[in-house]
């Protein structure tokens, strides 16, 4: 694994913020350079907006029975936390969970299925920010004939399913005035407030026990000075959804609840869902509870990966590796489970 570890903690120096394009091409690069030197075929696509996405299999082709995926991109940190370090089996640092950890997994899977592999990988640029590089590639014909395994979630298990995501504005009018009169104006944040009061009130209670639609408030803008009552008020709503055909109900209702102008800003993703039945889960499934020697459940993500941008005609399996802190302080990854997944996708691609 030493070879591996390091290749972690020279993508973590890389500083791969997904906004800072040439840092993430120096981490894809990177990477490129690592499998080539283990005898992979790799291609460097060009997107649009000047991202290179790395595609590796053990030969020339755009549709391996297996397509596996994790991003190069991370969230911004710290200075220090893009200064990796070890601690027994741990590695802590920005990435190394989320998701770069992953994204040397599959490396390692390719490097050790060699030519007998059936499986290629890519590894997208921007998923932290959207994920427009996997939907180009989508579109550039990569795809899996099988099934296409992300690494992007917590391990142990399988995620056949996750929400979609519905980003809306919520707009309060009135009629601006001075705060010491009051009754001689139209609070624009006071409408804004009990709008929203009336849309959370009537929302269907929210848990990770129950896999139904969430809502929360994640914005709210009113006003310029202390002493002004604001005319506009704004308010934006993160809603995470799971049937594909409830996004105008949704929108609709919280229009006639709030009494508010509505705007759909940002239509994120659809839901993602594919038939847990579906015979390369249950391979997948096996092979997992062979190789980790427990139980694995199949579950449905409340959050969102580059599934979003897969044809459903193909089954999407989301996994990862065991670690925590991902978009925090303390992020770290485990380095024994990244061995073992990265041996345990070798088998499954192998078979």
């Amino acid at each position: 694994m030493t070879e591996y570890i390091k290749l972690l903690e020279d993508l973590i120096r890389c500083r791969p913020v997904s906004t800072d394009i040439p840092a993430v091409n120096k981490a894809t690069e990177l990477m490129r350079d690592f499998l080539a030197g283990h005898g992979l075929h790799c291609t460097l696509e060009d997107a649009p907006d000047g991202r290179k996405i790395l595609y590796a299999a053990p030969r020339d082709g755009k549709s391996p029975e297996y397509l596996l995926n994790a991003h190069l991109d991370v969230v911004p940190a710290q200075e220090s936390m893009f200064s990796p370090y070890v601690e027994g089996s741990r590695i802590y640092g920005r990435g190394s969970n989320d998701c770069l950890g992953c994204a040397v997994a599959i490396a390692r899977a390719l490097v050790l299925a060699g030519q007998d592999g059936k499986a290629g990988a890519f590894f997208s640029a921007d998923e932290e920010i959207g994920g427009d590089t996997t939907a180009w590639m989508v579109r550039h014909d990569y795809k899996a004939k099988k099934l296409v395994i992300i690494l992007d979630a917590s391990p142990w298990s399988i995620n056949y399913a996750q929400k979609g995501i519905l980003n809306l504005t919520l707009t309060a009018h009135g009629k601006a005035g001075h705060a010491a009169h009051p009754w001689e104006a139209d609070n624009a944040l006071d409408r804004l407030i009990d709008g929203y009061v009336k849309v959370r009130n009537a929302w269907p209670a929210m848990s990770e026990a129950h896999y139904t639609d969430s809502l929360a408030a994640t914005i709210c803008q009113a006003g310029s000075v202390i002493n002004r009552i604001p005319e506009r008020a704004e308010m934006k709503l993160n809603i995470r959804y799971v049937n594909p055909e409830d996004k105008e109900k949704i929108i609709e209702k919280i229009r006639s609840l709030s009494g508010l102008e509505v705007l759909c800003v940002d239509d994120c993703c659809p839901p993602v869902a594919c038939d847990p039945e579906a015979p390369a889960l249950k391979e997948l499934r096996s092979a997992m509870e062979k190789a980790f020697h427990r139980e694995i459940g199949l579950t449905r993500m409340c959050g969102a990966t580059d599934a979003r941008h897969f044809p459903a005609d193909t089954p999407v399996a989301v996994l990862g590796i065991e670690g925590e802190g991902c978009h925090s302080d303390g992020e770290w990854a485990d380095l024994d489970c990244i061995r073992d997944y990265s041996e345990m996708l070798a088998g499954v691609i192998k078979a």
